[in-house]
């Protein structure tokens, strides 16, 4: 994890969380469905 004054750090450092989060939650809700189905 960087801290960083830059603004610009920080606002890609947010999108790239965002981006891991959103890859977790499809993978669960993938991994969900197969259990499911």
């Amino acid at each position: 994890m960087v801290l960083a004054d830059d603004p610009s750090a920080d606002r890609s450092g947010r999108r790239l969380r965002y981006r891991v989060n959103r890859a977790a939650y499809e993978g669960a809700v993938a991994a969900i469905r197969r259990l499911i189905a």
